[in-house]
């Protein structure tokens, strides 16, 4: 007999973030309006099957519910590549911002990633354009 333990637990938790308004990560899901749609633990099985070893839950569109054709297994650098922009990115790119470099008379663009928590610098320089092509050929690399 299977448990399912780690798959009950992420499905548990998934609905604990997008459900209680107390959860310390509340803001990021249910305060944005994801909910999970799934009617129980069996049709949320049935969908994305067994949970393989060092994986975990995500959401193919990052502002997409928690329901069928938007969930699946992820590794920690999948889950990295698919985040949202952040509110104080500028650029509307993620992973492209302008360097605020003092002295400097040209905008300097640097395109960059995270890779397992670490920094990792793509391009830096005056062409806007360069970075963004930079920034989507390292997402379609790592797809």
């Amino acid at each position: 007999i299977m448990t399912l333990k780690s798959e009950r637990q992420a499905f548990a938790d998934a609905k604990q973030r997008c459900n209680n308004p107390k959860h310390s990560r509340y803001k990021d899901w249910g305060g944005r309006g994801i909910q999970v749609l799934f009617s129980s633990f069996d049709d949320f099985y049935k969908e994305i099957g067994p949970k393989p070893k060092g994986y975990s839950l995500d959401r193919i569109d990052n502002n997409g519910h928690y329901c069928a054709g938007n969930v699946k297994w992820s590794t920690r650098e999948e889950q990295q590549h698919n985040r949202r922009t952040l509110k104080q990115n500028t650029t509307g790119i993620t992973g492209v911002r302008k360097v605020q470099a003092k002295g400097l008379v040209t905008d300097t663009w640097q395109a960059f990633c995270r890779e397992l928590g670490k920094f990792k610098q793509l391009y830096t320089g005056p062409d806007f354009s360069v970075a963004v092509d930079a920034r989507k050929d390292y997402e379609r690399s790592h797809k």
